[in-house]
């Protein structure tokens, strides 16, 4: 669920203790339960209610509406759901097309792994700017025209990347930090950094691929982040980071 898959990104940016962050909940008048809490946290049950959600997001001193928006998403119609979705994939793939991702076996890739990504950063974007909308397109989006003028090309203006989720390749790509990249194939060196996945773990994240005969390695920075060699066709390789968005 990305209510969970939020929750549990917000307190990976603390150094709070599910312990502490039922304590804190405490003093905010809202008792919860530790199983229960672990089991929203890993998606295993609906998120909890709307106040529960509140004190949780003042424990972790982030904004309240962050938690309370995804878990009503979370719990809405499925028709809901998949409009949000769909304009948070048509918006982030829009950015990645324009800068070159146009292979359609990996707008597929990454059109699953935006539908699973949280909503609320979006919804609250649109909530704090609704007042101020022509101007908020105007400095968030760029358009012209191409060729004869019958083509509008648009790009936001904030780059849209993939967001990273370890520090196996700290310093130079920390965890929050997002990148883009280049479509490349299989025409790449081991030092190369790339965007990449396998068969047996879904998760895209960024690592150097070292070729091993037929087989490959994905390897981080740090021994903790060495995975065991796999056969090479059970690599999926989307493309070579070119481009990191630092956290500030």
């Amino acid at each position: 669920m990305p209510y969970a898959k939020l929750l549990r990104k917000l307190i990976s940016n603390t150094n709070y203790t599910n312990a502490e962050i039922i304590r804190k909940c405490e003093e905010y008048g809202e008792h919860i339960d530790e199983t229960y809490f672990s089991k929203f946290l890993n998606g295993n049950i609906a998120p909890p209610n709307e106040k529960k959600s509140r004190a949780i997001a003042r424990a972790l001193g982030i904004d309240e509406r962050m938690l309370v928006i995804e878990g009503y998403i979370d719990k809405a119609p499925k028709e809901i759901k998949e409009a949000l979705h769909k304009l948070k994939v048509f918006a982030s793939l829009s950015a990645l097309k324009y800068i070159g991702l146009l292979e359609k076996n990996k707008l597929h890739e990454l059109k699953k792994y935006f539908e699973n990504e949280p909503l609320a950063d979006m919804v609250i974007d649109i909530l704090d700017n609704s007042n101020n909308y022509i101007e908020y397109l105007e400095q968030e989006f760029h358009t012209e025209n191409i060729g004869n003028g019958k083509e509008i090309r648009i790009s936001l203006n904030n780059p849209v990347g993939i967001e990273i989720h370890d520090n196996a390749m700290a310093p130079e790509i920390e965890k929050g930090d997002k990148v883009l990249f280049e479509l490349i194939g299989e025409n790449y060196n081991n030092v190369d950094i790339l965007l990449v996945k396998t068969k047996k773990n879904p998760e895209i994240r960024v690592r150097n691929v070292i070729k091993i005969n037929n087989t490959r390695q994905l390897q981080g920075h740090k021994p903790e982040y060495i995975e065991e060699p796999c056969d090479k066709n059970d690599v999926i390789i989307l493309g070579r980071v070119n481009k990191v968005i630092k956290t500030i």
